[in-house]
């Protein structure tokens, strides 16, 4: 991951989002919250680099938050490919 700590980026997903830039889109990560009945929630949104045309590309609710915090890391989300193929090609940004 440029300009991130790819294990700091996973570990702060319990509770910060992070915005990374990949293939001139970006993702937002929506940090695991938990409803008021314990159950887990996870997001990645995918929009144009203008900010505009989102869509959720990934969404996962369970009772267990590293499931909701980590599930998405095999999938193929990334324009078919997974977090593992891509992330050495994010970049993290202030956003």
């Amino acid at each position: 991951m440029k300009d991130a700590n790819v294990n700091y980026f996973l570990d702060t997903l319990y509770y910060d989002n992070h915005t990374v830039i990949y293939n001139n889109k970006k993702y937002f990560f929506n940090a695991v919250g938990t409803d008021e009945n314990g159950i887990s929630r996870f997001e990645i949104y995918k929009y144009d680099l203008n900010g505009e045309n989102f869509e959720i590309i990934y969404s996962i609710k369970n009772p267990d938050a590293e499931i909701c915090a980590t599930d998405f890391l095999d999938k193929k989300i990334f324009d078919g490919k997974s977090f593992w193929e891509v992330e050495s090609e994010m970049t993290e940004i202030d956003d």
